[in-house]
């Protein structure tokens, strides 16, 4: 609480997490938005995870979703970056990029995002991002991923 008064970023993200597990919600966000504002890239990926999914509003707000993962991502958040990614492969804002997409995945995923490894995985074994050889890179990014392969 003493970090979060002082204004430190890192305080101010923590004191926002307890109060959001703890119920207090519309203050909660309060103190993400003050993450935000000393551009703690945290905060910002958590008000995305709010408003994508809904969270304690009325309906998802997936523009300012959209706008709070861009933030962080811009700041080189790679868990944002995957998120992003993502979203952007599959169209979520209205238009897709996979190219933008993939790139976005490929650098959560060079800054130790695995996950992000196994997103791309799966992007292609559904078609939706394109590949050369998409048996050997199936197997690479799931290995890379820590993912079980499949023959």
């Amino acid at each position: 609480l003493q970090a979060a008064r002082f204004g430190q970023p890192k305080g101010i993200y923590l004191l926002a997490v307890a109060l959001w597990m703890s119920g207090h919600y519309l203050t909660a966000i309060k103190w993400y938005g003050r993450g935000v504002e000393n551009r703690e890239v945290m905060s910002m990926h958590a008000l995305g995870d709010i408003f994508y999914h809904g969270y304690t509003l009325d309906a998802p707000d997936r523009a300012r979703a959209y706008a709070f993962y861009q933030m962080a991502a811009d700041l080189g958040y790679s868990r944002s970056m995957m998120v992003l990614g993502e979203l952007k492969v599959l169209g979520e804002m209205g238009v897709s990029d996979i190219e933008g997409g993939v790139a976005l995945l490929r650098a959560a995923a060079k800054q130790g995002e695995k996950e992000a490894w196994g997103k791309l995985a799966s992007l292609i074994e559904d078609g939706l991002v394109p590949s050369a050889n998409a048996a050997r890179d199936i197997e690479r990014f799931r290995t890379l991923a820590g993912e079980p392969v499949t023959a």
